[in-house]
C-alpha cells in the first residue's frame, strides 16, 4: 500500500500560513530492479490555506520543502510508511 502525506502549516504567532508551494525529495524504501536502482524522487506539489496533501506517494526517507506565497522557506526530514503520515507542523 502507498503512503499518504498530509501536513497542517501553522504559524508560531497564529497568523494564517495561507498558500504556497512544496517540494518532496527522498529515496523509496524499496529500491527496484534486485536494490540496484532507487533514483532520488522529487514531487513538487501546492498547497492552499496551509494544507497538504499527498496520496500515491512510495514509503519513503527524504525532506520536505515549502515555500509560502509570502517568500518564507522551512524544510524538515520525514519518514513516510504505508497508510497515513500526519504532520502538524508550526513555523516560526
Amino acid at each position: 500500500p502507498g503512503a499518504i502525506l498530509d501536513v497542517e502549516l501553522q504559524r508560531s504567532d497564529g497568523r494564517a500560513v495561507g498558500d504556497g508551494e512544496a517540494l518532496l525529495v527522498g529515496k523509496a524504501e524499496k529500491a527496484s530492479l534486485f536494490g540496484l536502482f532507487n533514483p532520488e524522487l522529487r514531487i513538487p506539489a501546492e498547497f492552499t490555506e496551509g494544507r497538504l496533501r499527498l496520496d500515491g506517494l512510495p514509503p519513503l526517507t527524504g525532506r520536505l520543502q515549502v515555500q509560502l506565497a509570502a517568500g518564507d522557506l522551512a524544510s524538515r526530514d520525514v519518514q513516510l510508511v504505508p497508510g497515513e503520515n500526519r504532520i502538524e507542523w508550526v513555523l516560526d
